[in-house]
C-alpha cells in the first residue's frame, strides 16, 4: 500500500512540475512580447546575431536576443544589474552581463 502511495505521490509531484514549467514558458513568452513592443531594435551581423556595444546595446535588447536560453537578473548588494545566460549548448559555459544604471551594457564576458 505504501509503494502505491509514493508511487501516486511521486506522479502528482512530477505533473506538478510539468505544469511549473509550462507556466514559467508562457509568462517568459508573455514578458518578451511586452520588451519587444517597448524596445528599439538591437544592431545585428549578417547572420542576425545581436552585436553588443558597449554604452550602446540595451538590456532589453539582450534579454530578447537570448529569450530561448535559460537566463535570470542578478543584482548585488551594491545593486549591481546583470543578466546571465546559460549557451544552452550542453558546455555548462554562461555568458554574463552587466549593465549600468540605465540598463545600457558596460561589459560581458562568458565563463565557465
Amino acid at each position: 500500500m505504501k509503494k502505491v502511495a509514493m508511487v501516486a505521490l511521486s506522479l502528482v509531484a512530477l505533473s506538478a512540475c510539468a505544469e511549473l514549467d509550462t507556466l514559467q514558458g508562457l509568462m517568459r513568452q508573455s514578458q518578451l512580447q511586452r520588451q519587444t513592443a517597448q524596445c528599439p531594435p538591437a544592431k545585428t551581423d549578417a547572420k542576425g546575431y545581436i552585436v553588443l556595444e558597449k554604452g550602446v546595446t540595451q538590456k532589453c535588447q539582450v534579454q530578447i536576443a537570448t529569450g530561448n536560453l535559460p537566463c535570470a537578473n542578478i543584482t548585488d548588494k551594491t545593486g549591481a544589474d546583470g543578466y546571465v545566460c546559460n549557451d544552452g549548448d550542453g558546455s555548462g559555459n554562461s555568458t554574463l552581463f552587466l549593465f549600468d544604471k540605465n540598463a545600457t551594457l558596460i561589459q560581458w564576458g562568458r565563463f565557465e
